[in-house]
């Protein structure tokens, strides 16, 4: 099986970079809630693209650098993020499912992670709280 890719842009580590600056120079971007807008906007965007590459397979090398963007302003909101750097990937088929590949979340219970698909939509705001939340019974539950 082969992964063909596209000419991405800037990675996201850039696109916040570049929109920090923006907002640092600017005392009504600065005084707003624009950054937790551009970072919440990163956070859904790699989501995504996690969620449509685990149809696929694990990345295993998640990390800013490794999300590129198209090219886009740099004031518009994400619409889509991609994910670079697929050496360690592992396609479905090639999968040897063993502890290597469990090492993410250590710290919950492996039946209390969430899953993608729950995180984009908690990013999105169409639930509220995780199966594993005990203490928090206000909103929809994210469920798998």
């Amino acid at each position: 099986m082969s992964i063909v890719m596209e000419l991405g842009g800037k990675s996201l580590n850039n696109y916040f970079e570049q929109n920090n600056l923006l907002i640092n120079n600017s005392v009504e971007l600065r005084e707003s809630n624009k950054r937790e807008e551009v970072l919440t906007n990163i956070f859904i965007c790699s989501a995504k693209a996690l969620k449509q590459f685990h149809e696929f397979g694990v990345h295993n090398d998640i990390k800013a650098d490794n999300f590129v963007i198209p090219h886009q302003s740099i004031t518009d909101p994400l619409t889509t993020c991609k994910l670079i750097d697929l050496n360690l990937s592992k396609i479905r088929g090639q999968l040897n499912i063993t502890g290597e590949y469990i090492q993410g979340c250590l710290l919950e219970n492996p039946n209390h992670r969430p899953s993608m698909r729950a995180i984009v939509n908690f990013l999105e705001k169409i639930c509220h709280r995780f199966s594993y939340e005990l203490q928090n019974s206000v909103g929809n539950l994210c469920e798998d």
